[in-house]
Formats: structure tokens, sequence, C-alpha cells
């Protein structure tokens, strides 16, 4: 599955698209809202990463490895656990800005990714 990343083009001012391949599609929960989220490659100053963005809108949240490095050391996920990794990831800034504050973060941007 291609997923797609909206940017601003800084020269022209209008919306070009990265297109990567998606890792794995993950379904986490934001508060009390189920969303889901890709795990793909990085873009930009985020090359040869790996981050977990919103599905719908391709909200960036943030590099996955170090979360997983993290989780490992703390011997809560396994290598292979890509979904107890992105959870934690959520459960963190939900903790730190809020569920409500993050959920209009990634509604106030477009749609570019269609569920089939």
């Amino acid at each position: 599955m291609i997923f797609r990343i909206p940017s601003i083009d800084r020269k022209t001012g209008e919306i070009a698209y990265f297109e990567f391949p998606a890792i794995a599609i993950l379904e986490l929960t934001i508060g009390d809202v189920r969303r889901k989220f890709v795990v793909h490659e990085g873009k930009g100053s985020q090359i040869d990463q790996t981050v977990l963005s919103d599905f719908k809108s391709g909200f960036g949240i943030k590099p996955f490895e170090p979360f997983i490095v993290e989780m490992l050391a703390l011997g809560v996920a396994g290598a292979d656990d890509m979904h107890k990794v992105g959870q934690y990831i959520i459960d963190r800034l939900v903790s730190t800005v809020g569920a409500d504050v993050l959920l209009d973060k990634m509604n106030s941007r477009p749609v570019v990714n269609f569920e089939n």
C-alpha cells in the first residue's frame, strides 16, 4: 500500500505529495477515539527514520526507532510488536498535550488518504 504525505512546496506554495510504501497499518486509541496510523519511511529531515503518521491526514507523530529501543529496554514489548510501540507513542503524546488537542491537530489537516 502506498501512503501519501502532504507538504507545501516552498517555491510555489502549492500542496505537493510524498508517497511512501506503508510498513504497517495500526489502529490505535486516542482518548476514546480509534484512529488508523501508518508506519512508514521518513521524509525531509527524517530521512532514514521510520515515522508514525495519521492515516487520513498524514500528520506525522514521531520517529519510531527511539521508542522501540526504549520499550525493549523496559521489557514492555518485543522488537516485532509495532502495535504496542505505536500505542505507547500515542499515550505519551496524549499525556503531554491531551487527546482533544492531538485530535484537533489531526482533524484540521486535509484528508489525503482514503480507505478503500
